[in-house]
């Protein structure tokens, strides 16, 4: 199963300490850095990031002052700043974008469009994967087919090698279930005959992060003509596991402050 590669809004580090139980995260931690093309010198010293991928992730390019207003009123409360990729994700951040030449990065533009034009490469708009397909007749099952929904019709895709589920961290754990993967009295509840008893979407944890876009107004108090205004992001980025927080939220909130 493989992970959307949007590096600089996903989480690569496992929470808590004991490895053992994050052993998934560093089999995919490798997939992680070879997908990512980081500009910045100083992360790419550390080994959660790494450069040479497709994915271009960059500071971005410009960086209000009152970023370090905020960054020191986090430090005066005995935060720290991080990276949110980074090892110790609790403490205020001026995040990282996927961005290329000034403009996004998408996942389409980093990995579709170099490889658009090869023969073995399909690709279906506007469909949806409603389960996998499975044969049984080793002792393992293994997935051979994709049944996906397009135009209202329904569709087979057979395979001959692997398939790769990537459909987000809700959307993959949902897709398996459908197909027969997960925890047994679940599926049983729904009528959803079992292919394997696993703790499917048994871990899922969420990270508690309140955005601030910061909009400065021109000394008059009116807003500059479009197209000049300089948005900046900080990142207030709080381990749910270890605030012991049940149901965590993500919150935007929009400061609009004229320069004195």
């Amino acid at each position: 199963m493989a992970i959307t590669p949007l590096l600089s809004h996903l989480s690569l580090v496992p929470l808590g300490r004991n490895t053992s139980k994050c052993s998934f995260f560093y089999q995919v931690k490798k997939y992680f850095l070879k997908s990512e093309d980081n500009s910045n010198p100083e992360l790419l010293k550390t080994p959660y990031h790494a450069a040479g991928g497709y994915l271009s992730v960059q500071d971005a390019p410009f960086i209000s002052q009152l970023a370090e207003v905020f960054l020191e009123a986090g430090r005066h409360l005995g935060y720290g700043v991080v990276d949110i990729n980074g090892r110790n994700q609790t403490g205020f951040s001026v995040p990282q974008g996927t961005i290329r030449n000034g403009s996004r990065c998408s996942v389409a533009k980093a990995f579709l469009l170099p490889v658009r034009e090869r023969p073995n490469l399909s690709v279906s708009m506007n469909s949806r994967v409603t389960r996998i397909g499975f044969d049984h007749r080793e002792s393992t099952p293994r997935a051979r087919s994709v049944f996906f929904v397009k135009d209202n019709k329904k569709h087979l895709v057979k395979s001959r090698k692997e398939i790769v589920l990537s459909a987000g961290t809700i959307g993959s754990p949902q897709i398996l279930m459908l197909s027969g993967v997960g925890p047994k009295e679940h599926l049983k509840g729904l009528g959803i005959k079992m292919v394997k008893d696993l703790p499917v979407g048994d871990n899922l944890q969420l990270i508690l992060a309140l955005a601030i876009r910061v909009v400065e107004l021109a000394r008059s108090g009116k807003a500059p003509a479009s197209g000049t205004v300089n948005p900046t992001t900080l990142m207030l980025t709080v381990s749910a596991a270890a605030r012991g927080m049940i149901d965590p939220t993500s919150v935007t909130a929009d400061l609009t402050i004229p320069l004195a």
